[in-house]
């Protein structure tokens, strides 16, 4: 699911926008060849109708063609005898909201990361400024040779 999030390429409402219809092939495609695994195959209607849903939710639209083969793998992999699109679409729900969680952890870590870094940077740049602690030693030592030479 990580990998998938991570990707590069574009969402399912990006890729509507250039052409709707290979779109819905590719996901009508997608879940019939996954439902083939199972007892009774989906109908083309049914897998359009997956495809529709898909697509009209806002949601959903985010999701990405590697998503769905995440989803679909899932699918196949679960404990599910008999596949339906209200099945599907449960499945793509979870998932959905799994990802959004995956997305909350992964902004936290950087946001995390971003601030040992910017820490790390001030706390260099005051070591190398001279009146740091480490350089106020060197300091004091200098301030009072020089007042007991003059004493």
């Amino acid at each position: 699911m990580r990998k998938a999030f991570l990707s590069t390429t574009p969402s399912l409402g990006l890729l509507s926008k250039e052409n709707e219809d290979k779109v819905i092939t590719c996901i009508t495609n997608l879940f019939k060849a996954v439902s083939m695994y199972f007892d009774s195959p989906l109908s083309q209607e049914k897998a359009e109708v997956i495809a529709a849903e898909l697509l009209s939710k806002y949601e959903y639209r985010s999701l990405k063609l590697e998503d769905l083969v995440v989803i679909c793998k899932e699918i196949k992999e679960g404990d599910v005898f008999k596949i339906t699109p209200a099945r599907i679409l449960r499945q793509v729900k979870k998932y959905s909201d799994d990802r959004q969680k995956l997305a909350i952890a992964i902004n936290r870590e950087l946001s995390e990361s971003s601030k040992t870094a910017l820490n790390n940077q001030l706390q260099e740049r005051l070591n190398d400024h001279f009146k740091s602690t480490a350089n106020v030693d060197k300091l004091a030592s200098r301030r009072n040779q020089i007042e007991s030479r003059f004493k």
